[in-house]
């Protein structure tokens, strides 16, 4: 299916294909497009040139490309290169699911994994593998005091939270007059 937008989610093996409207970089005026995925957690980020078409820049991800992306958010950069000069068309995040039918013993994202250790040390159910999970900053869960592991867990809670909203509704937001 073609999209003019960027959707919320891709499942890694599953193709994607943007059609973008041409507007202000035809590539008969010397402009290219490509649409570049980084992953959030570092990585090597995945580059996809665009093909022109009459009326639109077409930007296919194919399955083998998105096999090798890395579950977790990326984002992601649409960008119209001419000279040695860039123009942004879009940029934003998309998450990455794991493929459902890849071999992988753990489909959890990282902030997941995280949650569910902090959740068993806390219940006291934790299991050997739980009191070995180590923090981005080196930290050990057994060795965190029960006070910062509570606000560890409201901080992780967050973050699933919003990997698992998919963009559904709009986002409350309040100001003040």
């Amino acid at each position: 299916m073609n999209r003019s937008r960027m959707p919320a989610q891709i499942i890694a093996g599953d193709s994607l294909t943007l059609a973008l409207a041409v507007g202000a970089y035809p590539a008969a005026d010397g402009w290219a497009v490509s649409l570049t995925l980084t992953p959030e957690a570092g990585g090597t980020p995945l580059t996809v040139s665009g093909t022109d078409g009459l009326a639109a820049w077409n930007i296919a991800v194919t399955s083998a490309n998105s096999t090798a992306l890395a579950s977790g958010l990326h984002r992601y950069l649409v960008a119209a290169a001419k000279s040695g000069e860039r123009s942004t068309i879009d940029y934003g995040h998309i998450m990455v699911l794991a493929d459902p039918t890849a071999s992988a013993t753990d489909l959890r994202t990282a902030a997941k994994q995280a949650l569910d250790a902090i959740d068993a040390v806390l219940a006291d159910r934790a299991t050997a593998q739980d009191m070995k999970f180590v923090f981005a900053d080196g930290r050990t869960i057994e060795k965190i005091p029960h006070r910062d592991l509570l606000d560890l867990r409201r901080h992780y809670a967050r973050i699933v939270a919003r990997e698992t909203s998919k963009g559904r509704g709009p986002k409350r937001v309040q100001m003040r007059l």
